[in-house]
């Protein structure tokens, strides 16, 4: 159930944020150019921030990134200091999907959200896997999401090299 959830959140999040209205000319206005509109016209953007701690991290590069379109889109950046820590910030209308890591195939993905304050922790040598996330309960439900998904997938491969390993010599046991 909790699963099911989980998926039903994700959906309807990339369902919000994808969605657009038509401008006169015919192009999709994005939920993210609304909101700049709505910026220049009076109405600020709230932060959303950024902290973490990266264990064995001292001088990385950690970049923020914006998933919107075909490539991610780095957007900020900082070094992780000695103590691991590290902090960023960014004018936030609503919901987007950033990373945080150092490169888009290792970073924790979030759902930042304005105002909010994002804590994520975790190892550098293992950042994508054994991050924790506080802070945004929409990350922390899309992390849930995506270790049952794994963990899933694993089983089904798992389960898949068994009846390999069978074969044809006992269908029996295949069935």
């Amino acid at each position: 159930m909790k699963l099911f959830k989980s998926s039903i959140l994700v959906i309807a999040t990339v369902a919000i944020t994808s969605c657009g209205e038509q401008t006169n000319d015919g192009q999709a206005k994005n939920a993210n150019q609304e909101g700049a509109t709505e910026a220049n016209g009076g109405t600020s953007a709230e932060m959303a921030t950024i902290n973490g701690t990266m264990k064995n991290g001292t001088g990385t590069v950690v970049k923020m990134y914006l998933y919107s379109g075909n490539q991610p889109l780095a957007i900020d950046s900082t070094t992780v200091d000695a103590s691991g820590k590290f902090s960023m910030s960014k004018p936030q209308n609503g919901f987007e999907f950033v990373g945080v890591g150092d490169s888009p195939m290792n970073a924790a993905l979030v759902i930042a959200n304005s105002g909010e304050a994002i804590t994520i922790n975790g190892t550098k040598e293992n950042w994508i896997q054994d991050f924790t996330i506080e802070g945004s309960e929409h990350s922390k439900a899309l992390k849930e999401y995506f270790a049952k998904r794994q963990e899933y997938t694993t089983g089904i491969q798992q389960l898949k090299m068994e009846l390999q390993s069978i074969g044809n010599s006992d269908p029996a046991a295949v069935e």
